[in-house]
């Protein structure tokens, strides 16, 4: 008397096919905040974004999907700093610093109606442990404030993690009369990594 393996077979394409139907692990990310008891944030590079950083103090931020962040710094005087922080790295395998500046670059000085770069950019060297490289240049710009157009400088450094890790922007707006240029520089070295 033969023993039939219709039931095995069919057993294991059930159980095939209930495996295939399963919805898909969403993906994964490397987690690139880790967050501190005072309210600071830590990058995966270091930077901290601390309520208080030199003269400068936290007003807000704004945490993406990505998991990039978004926050604004201002000091007593006219005008704000923007840092833009890399959340997950979504870049083509291998992707250089350099290239990722490039491209970066390139959409800053795509023609706006109200943005006209006033320098070359320049290169910067690294700032603080990680950082690999960095560029930076400055833009003539306005913003409509209080029913008119009103100008204002617009200083913008990319910095890079090594091998490409992270993106780090920083975009320092201010009137041109206020003396902003070093804004940046000190927000950085207030909240570079310890």
């Amino acid at each position: 008397m033969g023993v039939s393996l219709r039931p095995a077979v069919y057993a294991a394409l059930a159980f095939y096919l209930s495996a295939c139907s399963q919805p898909a692990a969403p993906p994964q990310f490397e987690r690139v905040w880790k967050s501190e008891s005072d309210k600071t944030l830590v990058h995966r590079s270091g930077i901290r974004l601390l309520q208080q950083a030199g003269r400068f103090h936290r007003m807000r931020e704004h945490l993406g999907e990505m998991q990039d962040v978004i926050a604004l710094y201002v000091a007593s005087e006219p005008g704000e700093v923007r840092v833009h922080f890399s959340g997950s790295v979504l870049r083509p395998a291998g992707e250089a610093c350099d290239t990722r500046i490039d491209r970066i670059a390139k959409d800053e000085d795509r023609p706006r109606r109200s943005t006209k770069r006033i320098e070359s950019w320049r290169n910067l060297t690294p700032l603080f442990a990680g950082m690999e490289t960095g560029r930076a240049a400055a833009y003539d710009s306005e913003r409509f404030v209080d029913g008119a157009f009103r100008p204002l400088r617009l200083e913008v450094y990319v910095l890079c993690g090594a091998g490409g890790s992270w993106i780090v922007q920083y975009r320092a707006e201010y009137p041109p009369d206020v003396q902003g240029s070093t804004w940046i520089n000190e927000l950085i070295a207030a909240t570079a990594p310890l």
